[in-house]
């Protein structure tokens, strides 16, 4: 019974952009030598050995 109500919950949780990416963005920071930084589209992350990457989130359907 209790596996069904994990599914349903799982099926019905609902996110949004901005809450996906501070998730995102935590995970990054606890697995990577990082430095994140907010832009206007989205966040760039930069690593120590000068790689450059930018991570957008958009909500498809």
């Amino acid at each position: 019974m209790k596996d069904a109500q994990d599914k349903n919950a799982e099926k019905s949780y609902k996110t949004d952009e901005k809450s996906l990416m501070q998730e995102i963005k935590a995970m990054l920071d606890d697995y990577f030598v990082c430095s994140l930084s907010d832009d206007e589209d989205g966040t760039t992350i930069l690593f120590e050995n000068g790689q450059k990457f930018s991570l957008h989130i958009v909500e498809t359907t």
